[in-house]
């Protein structure tokens, strides 16, 4: 994954409401760090 959109996710993601936020945080964040992930995966809102 590219760091920017790594950071473009990440951005994506606080704007979310709270509760939304801690599950995406736990899932996701981590994962993008690690570059594990890809945004193709990803459903964008």
């Amino acid at each position: 994954m590219r760091k920017a959109e790594c950071i473009k996710f990440c951005s994506v993601v606080e704007k979310h409401p709270a509760w939304v936020q801690k599950i995406l945080s736990a899932s996701f964040r981590q994962l993008c760090a690690n570059r594990m992930i890809t945004l193709q995966s990803v459903d964008w809102p």
